[in-house]
């Protein structure tokens, strides 16, 4: 999941009609105290496709319903009680970081509270094109054998980027990333990373989802690649030069005045992609959550490029624990499945994405009598 789901949700916006094509505005951008919560679920792209580009489509994702329990209205009222993923529009002053990002309009806010409880602010500027990605302030908090640990950082961003283009009309595009970055790997290696992020609207239609009908939904596609040359500084032999690229989707409409839907296939080796559903509430965000206590979680190696070994150990025997891989905007980006595992020390592997970029991320686990946490950074 290579796009930002924080900043999808600052893409909230009116459509208006042109020639009976939707065309996304900036005039109506939500006001403070506007509110989201978020679910993601496992799917099968066979059952769910994404289909095709243009005009008058139809897409239909409500059989996923059946995978859960509850109805529609009562999976929204829990959601609502106990949020795991939120989100709301802000005003800047007064938030932590906030005088990194003088020239900031508003902020989404994200709390993530899935077996760790995080604060997310990222700060945003309106301009002329579009809205600009200022940069963010996260706060972490987990509880580890009864300690309380709290992490903030600021990450200013000296050349923001455009996180949307406004106005945007059918078969319109913009490039949301594009750069390269330069590691010294050691004395004799160079490595250079180009990455690019490109948004295409390509298609509008009726979307059904288990919670609403839209009838002028728009789809975008995103396109990320990421380029990885490495050569040798004293001969200029190239070591190795890889490219990965992967494609997501997603849909908005001007009822909801937000993203509705993300869709994200399955990775290279991956049976199962990833929808994420976006509904409107009015619940309370409170970050006086009750934080989770934590057991021992290692990785190694940290930093990882590729996988990582994941240390723990069980009290009791678990028929199935799962593992989660986040961004610390919230995205879920890849999970894994650990079937049978006997009590006592554990090591279990962990695959990343193919399509993953250097940064720091956050890596779960969860059984049904253990819950272990672990930051992972990618180089």
């Amino acid at each position: 999941m290579k796009k930002s789901l924080v900043l999808s949700a600052l893409t909230i916006c009116c459509f208006t009609l042109l020639q009976a094509q939707p065309v996304l505005n900036s005039n109506i951008i939500p006001g403070p105290g506007t509110k989201w919560i978020g679910l993601f679920l496992e799917f099968d792209p066979a059952q769910y496709p994404v289909g095709m580009a243009g005009a008058d489509q139809t897409w239909n994702f409500t059989g996923i319903i059946d995978s859960l329990e509850g109805t529609p209205e009562e999976i929204i009222e829990e959601l609502k009680a106990d949020p795991f993923l939120a989100f709301e529009v802000i005003e800047p002053n007064g938030l932590i970081g906030a005088d990194s990002f003088p020239d900031a309009d508003f902020a989404i806010r994200t709390l993530i509270d899935f077996f760790f409880f995080t604060d997310n602010y990222s700060f945003v500027e309106e301009r002329a094109d579009g809205l600009y990605d200022l940069g963010t302030t996260s706060i972490t908090e987990i509880e580890i054998l009864g300690l309380l640990i709290e992490d903030t950082s600021t990450v200013v961003n000296q050349m923001p980027s455009l996180e949307f283009k406004l106005p945007l009309s059918f078969n319109e595009h913009f490039i949301r990333m594009d750069e390269e970055i330069e590691d010294d790997v050691d004395f004799d290696t160079r490595t250079v990373r180009n990455t690019r992020d490109s948004i295409v609207y390509d298609a509008y239609g009726s979307l059904e989802t288990p919670f609403g009908s839209f009838d002028q939904a728009v789809r975008f596609t995103h396109y990320s690649t990421e380029n990885t040359l490495t050569t040798s500084l004293s001969t200029g032999t190239v070591l190795s030069n890889t490219s990965t690229s992967t494609t997501s989707y997603e849909w908005y409409s001007p009822d909801q005045l937000a993203p509705l839907v993300d869709y994200d296939p399955p990775g290279v080796g991956e049976e199962a992609g990833i929808l994420t559903f976006y509904i409107q509430t009015d619940a309370v965000l409170s970050n006086n959550e009750v934080k989770r206590e934590f057991s021992p979680l290692t990785v190694a190696p940290n930093p990882a490029s590729e996988q990582v070994q994941v240390s723990f150990s069980l009290e009791s025997s678990e028929e199935r624990t799962q593992a989660y891989l986040f961004d610390m905007k919230g995205r879920l980006l890849a999970t894994e499945n650990w079937q049978g595992l006997a009590s006592g020390t554990q090591q279990q592997t962990f695959s990343l994405p193919n399509q993953i970029t250097p940064g720091t991320y956050v890596l779960l686990v969860r059984g049904s009598d253990f819950s272990g946490y672990q930051k992972v950074v990618v180089r």
